[in-house]
């Protein structure tokens, strides 16, 4: 599509949120046309398992299951299949060196939270969040870095300063490796 739009590269790839996985799998099947990689708060192709899991102190496993099937739903409004985007994402499991930069929030919840979720529910996901699977995204490439930004959340995410700075100081960096 960037050819037919006349979008020459090299390319830098943003992914916010699930388009993380896009920008993750582009990035992995055209190595010699994307230069760089930013996640912005990007899902994580074992995140619903671990939240599943975590949840599943206080939710059946009908509710569970219900769970399971409103993502499979949402994805499936997107015109994709879930356990295939899913099995693409984690074929990506390798950048190489490529410049790779992760970004994700101080702040973060399981969405909109039901009642039965104890805050100390929530803060074990945001714990495997951050210090698990925000970190795995940056083993991806041996030239990454991880950018926890401080207040801000995931609705706030696209609108930190930070995430900005991100991405233009990736572009400037492909560019003056270009000169």
């Amino acid at each position: 599509l960037l050819t037919i739009a006349g979008v020459e590269g090299p390319y830098v790839a943003v992914g916010p949120y699930v388009g993380g996985h896009f920008a993750r799998v582009f990035a992995g099947s055209y190595p010699d046309e994307v230069v760089g990689l930013v996640l912005v708060d990007s899902l994580h192709p074992d995140g619903a398992m671990y939240r599943w899991e975590i949840i599943s102190e206080v939710f059946s496993p009908e509710e569970i299951e219900e769970d399971r099937q409103r993502d499979i739903e949402a994805w499936a409004r997107l015109g994709l299949d879930l356990e295939t985007s899913m099995a693409q994402v984690a074929a990506v499991d390798s950048l190489g060196d490529m410049p790779l930069v992760v970004l994700t929030p101080e702040l973060w919840g399981l969405g909109v939270l039901d009642r039965r979720l104890t805050m100390e529910i929530v803060e074990r996901w945001h714990r495997v969040w951050t210090d698990e699977l925000q970190p795995d995204l940056a083993t991806l490439s041996a030239n990454s870095t991880l950018i926890i930004i401080e207040g801000a959340d995931h609705r706030s995410m696209l609108m930190q300063v930070e995430v900005i700075d991100a991405i233009r100081q990736m572009v400037e960096e492909v560019r003056a490796q270009e000169d």
